[in-house]
């Protein structure tokens, strides 16, 4: 590394460490959303299983066999 270029080395070290922070943001944002969905969907298809078990309770409840 030469004189010339030596205070400059900070500067391109720095670009790429935020071009890095902004990708990893990215990263991680987008894992978020993914968390997010999976756990909504989870939960509504636990809703929904929940509905069906009380559906059919309640019918056989009325209609024993």
């Amino acid at each position: 590394m030469s004189l010339l270029t030596a205070p400059n080395e900070h500067l391109h070290r720095a670009s790429w460490s935020r071009r890095d922070q902004r990708t990893e943001d990215r990263t991680r944002a987008l894992l978020g959303q993914i968390a997010r969905f999976t756990l909504v969907l989870t939960g509504a298809s636990g809703l929904l299983t929940l509905l069906v078990i009380l559906k059919t309770a309640a019918y056989m409840s009325h209609h024993p066999m």
